[in-house]
């Protein structure tokens, strides 16, 4: 479990979802100009993390409340 407050993990949160939105974009970008690179490879990896690191951050806080109510 991570040991964040409530507080500090929705920002957290936040910025992850913010970073992938971004990182979305510019993939899309890249697709879009037919530029299939290694940026695009290396922003794909990111994603990926990213998107792990979300899941954590989603399951702290799915046992902080279930932590909550008992």
């Amino acid at each position: 479990m991570l040991t964040y407050s409530i507080g500090e993990m929705v920002d957290k949160l936040s910025v992850i979802h913010n970073k992938i939105w971004h990182l979305e974009e510019r993939v899309a970008e890249l697709e879009e100009d037919k530029m299939k690179t290694k940026e695009t490879e290396k922003i794909c990896d990111q994603i990926v993390n990213l998107n792990a690191y979300r899941m954590k951050i989603v399951k702290a806080i799915d046992e902080y409340f279930s932590e909550e109510k008992n």
